[in-house]
């Protein structure tokens, strides 16, 4: 679609195909690559005045930042983002930056606001029926609370997100996988195998919703 739209010189088309790149190079790893893409997706998401396509792309610069390990940077480009995105009423774009946020505090130990934006997250995600802010909000709750001591809570969230992923053949964003199998990896030494199995047991036997139900009710009860 990318050389489609470079050939018709037709800039809405480029800016999506443009857009549809970046994700794609977030999603492999290519990180400098998609900082690049996005540069122009930055510029024809300003030119066509196109806010939503603007809040996905500083969510997603904000990404490359994550990963480089420029926090500060980062949170700065998903805070830009959510706010473009409530002022349009974007409630996926706010799901997801709420999301990105969520797993940045957990990196970073502001863990006050990583519960606040993780249960912001999974109740609209829940709300929208999203299946990429379900699971990646899934994925970043699980390393919260595994994080404040909640094992076994966690871990159950963390087996539901990961066998929903596979069912509905969703690839989570590395970034967001990455953190949850350090987290996970965390609570296997703490709990038996015995533990373990009857978690992904009764994890495997619930729905995506119930998973996001079970984890913000933990998220809630967790306080500050």
């Amino acid at each position: 679609m990318l050389n489609t739209a470079l050939e018709l010189k037709f800039e809405p088309l480029e800016m999506h195909a443009q857009l549809g790149f970046c994700l794609m190079l977030l999603r492999v790893g290519r990180y400098d690559e998609a900082e690049k893409a996005g540069i122009r997706v930055k510029e024809l998401a300003e030119k066509q005045e196109d806010k939503k396509v603007l809040a996905a792309f500083l969510n997603n610069l904000g990404t490359v930042a994550h990963e480089q390990g420029k926090y500060d940077d980062a949170e700065k480009l998903y805070q830009e983002s959510l706010k473009i995105c409530r002022e349009i009423g974007d409630r996926y774009g706010i799901a997801a930056s709420l999301n990105s946020l969520g797993l940045l505090h957990v990196k970073t130990n502001n863990l006050k606001f990583a519960r606040e934006e993780l249960i912001g997250d999974l109740s609209v995600s829940k709300e929208i029926s999203n299946l990429q802010t379900l699971i990646e909000g899934l994925m970043a709750s699980s390393t919260l609370l595994i994080k404040v001591g909640e094992f076994e809570k966690g871990s159950l969230a963390l087996i539901g997100a990961t066998h929903q992923a596979k069912l509905k053949n969703y690839n989570p964003y590395p970034l967001f996988q990455r953190q949850a199998e350090e987290a996970m990896r965390q609570a296997e030494k703490l709990l038996s195998v015995e533990e373990l199995r009857e978690l992904k047991s009764r994890a495997e036997r619930m729905t995506l919703k119930e998973l996001a139900a079970f984890a913000l009710t933990t998220l809630e009860g967790i306080g500050d």
